[in-house]
């Protein structure tokens, strides 16, 4: 009987040393927020860089949301045309919410050069790849001017107008 107790009482220590090691015994902290810019309009595609950890971008709502080992922290938010913003934060395992407020930057891009590297035209990719650099020079704010010559160049005015 002793030999069957004294079974039972080491097969319990090893599953509860098992069952505590199993554990993560640091602690993460969710640190999450919006990103806007002076006139409260949220931004999409911000960059959130942690000084260590996976980085975040923000969403089509501006929201942005890290999981982070409990520590002290810088956080980098930028963007194109943005000013860069530092925040220093300390995560001890309660939930952060951390709003940032972009301020436009005196730096704005003069050119913007676009090529096709591979692959061949057609009509609906074409289309396809005009409207995206279209949204993309638009969120930028970037002024549009093409030599209306090429094919491509007026088919993208045309989707301009």
């Amino acid at each position: 009987m002793k030999k069957i107790y004294e079974k039972i009482v080491s097969c319990s220590a090893i599953f509860f040393g098992a069952l505590i090691l199993s554990f993560d015994t640091s602690a993460q902290t969710i640190i999450k927020g919006k990103v806007t810019d002076a006139e409260s309009t949220l931004l999409p595609g911000v960059s959130v860089i942690p000084s260590k950890g996976a980085a975040a971008v923000t969403a089509s709502d501006g929201a942005y949301s890290l999981n982070l080992p409990d520590g002290t922290y810088t956080l980098a938010f930028s963007m194109v045309g943005y000013k860069r913003i530092i925040k220093t934060v300390v995560l001890k395992g309660i939930p952060v919410v951390l709003d940032v407020q972009m301020e436009e930057s005196g730096n704005q891009l003069n050119e913007v050069v676009v090529s096709q590297v591979a692959g061949p035209l057609n009509e609906r990719s074409l289309t396809a790849r005009c409207l995206l650099i279209l949204s993309v020079l638009q969120t930028l704010k970037v002024q549009v001017s093409l030599p209306s010559t090429k094919p491509c160049n007026q088919k993208c005015l045309h989707l301009i107008r």
